[in-house]
Order: structure tokens, then sequence, then C-alpha cells
């Protein structure tokens, strides 16, 4: 039993490995494309263009608060997209949906 254990884990290492190693392959140098918004970076896999992270408008902050969306500018430079910026904030814990108290919603 510990054998076939052992071997079932040899081959589980290989199969991730030989999955790594395609993944790491299939990434391939940057594109550069231009968008209205300027020049963005991104990554080729395989067939497919990948662009990270890019803001589709400005930021509603401010006078922009509860109004349509406002375009980004053209900027000048090239915007790295290989990557996702920082995820919005998510509070850890949400109030119960129903009161506790409430006999027979237990």
């Amino acid at each position: 039993m510990r054998e076939l254990i052992r071997r079932l884990a040899v081959n589980a290492a290989a199969c991730l490995a030989d999955i790594a190693a395609s993944v790491l392959a299939v990434a391939q140098p940057a594109v550069l494309v231009d968008a209205p918004a300027g020049a963005m970076r991104g990554q080729v896999w395989g067939d497919i263009r990948l662009f990270k992270g890019l803001p589709y408008a400005l930021a509603p902050v401010g006078a922009l608060k509860w109004k349509p969306p406002v375009m980004i500018p053209r900027q000048t430079g090239e915007r790295d997209a290989t990557e996702f910026g920082p995820a919005c904030y998510q509070p850890n814990s949400r109030p119960p949906s129903l009161p506790v108290d409430v006999p027979g919603c237990q």
C-alpha cells in the first residue's frame, strides 16, 4: 500500500511539473496595441492576446460620482497590462439576512 501511495505521489508530481512547463512555454513575448486610451502592453498565450487590469473609465469619485462613465484620456507612453490591479475592498463578514431571535427562523 505504501508503495502504491509513493508511486501515485511521484506520478502526480511529474504531471504537475509537465503542466507547469507547458503553461510557462505558452507565454510568449509581450504584445503592444494602440488603444483609444494609449499604448497597452499585454501578453500572448497561443492565439489569445491577454490584457489585464485595464480601466474602462475614470474613477467615479468627487464630481464623477453617480454620473455616467467618463472615458480615460489618451496617455503617452505604454501601460503595462500584464497583471491585474488591486482588488476592490470586500468586508470579511456580512450581517445576517434574518434576525436570529425570531421564533421558527433558527
